[in-house]
């Protein structure tokens, strides 16, 4: 493997997927997958009987988009990495009717408010294990540091983490076209720190981001949702269980 002279993370939320929600409050329209903590129904219908990966959407984005719950399930991966309009393309996939280009830059803003109102409650706590760890440790031994992040608002999450000062680059969505699996946000974070791709490592918790990595030539662990996904140079739970700085 080649030397890694710089260490690239990627900076996302999660997120959760619309279904349709029945009167009883517990029976929802499944859409892909069997949503967590939940029985087997008739073959369009699954009860919920934990309130586990059930969220009631606030009421603006309920009427905006006719659905009533948001479940977190096994497609809440695809909504990863992705820029806000694509993340909202998939959200609405299984929609009981199409949607304007207008009326998606309205919903996308509404999505927007509630997550820039979310981020505004972030802390330091909220950090993945082992990550402050890991980069400080691995700023110690001398390695540039960046944020490779297709999401906008990447700046303001790092400010209320507290983190923002332990990188050298930060590369957003404010400064490619293309979000991930295009190499995009990646190779402007190399560039950033004047380190050629082949010499960069990314650490990522979504698939796209995996891919994006590959495409922009770089290695890649991949933690989180990521660890299970075989194209990965190398796989973890979290940076807690992986000792990045020795391997390197």
């Amino acid at each position: 493997r080649p030397a890694c002279t710089a260490f690239a993370a990627s900076c996302d939320t999660g997120h959760h997927r619309l279904v349709q929600l029945g009167n009883d409050l517990e029976t929802v329209q499944r859409v892909i997958g069997a949503g967590k903590g939940h029985q087997d129904g008739d073959a369009d219908t699954a009860r919920f009987t934990e309130p586990q990966g059930l969220t009631l959407l606030p009421e603006e984005v309920r009427a905006a988009v006719g659905y009533d719950v948001v479940v977190a399930d096994s497609v809440n991966h695809r909504l990863r990495g992705v820029s806000r309009m694509e993340s909202l393309g998939i959200v609405l996939e299984k929609a009981n009717r199409s949607y304007s280009e207008s009326e998606k830059k309205q919903l996308a803003e509404i999505k927007n408010a509630l997550y820039v109102k979310l981020i505004m409650e972030i802390q330091a706590s909220d950090l993945l294990p082992g990550a402050k760890e890991t980069v400080d440790r691995l700023r110690e031994m001398g390695i540039k540091t960046a944020i490779g992040s297709s999401r906008k608002n990447a700046p303001l999450i790092l400010d209320r983490l507290g983190i923002t000062q332990d990188f050298n680059a930060i590369a957003d969505g404010n400064g490619i076209k293309n979000s991930k699996p295009a190499p995009d946000v990646f190779l402007l974070a190399s560039e950033m720190l004047n380190i050629a791709p082949e010499y960069c490592l990314v650490v990522e918790d979504a698939n796209a981001g995996i891919d994006a990595a590959i495409n922009a030539g770089m290695i890649s662990l991949g933690v989180g949702a990521a660890q299970h996904y075989e194209k990965a140079t190398i796989r973890a739970n979290s940076l807690a269980d992986f000792d990045l700085p020795a391997w390197v």
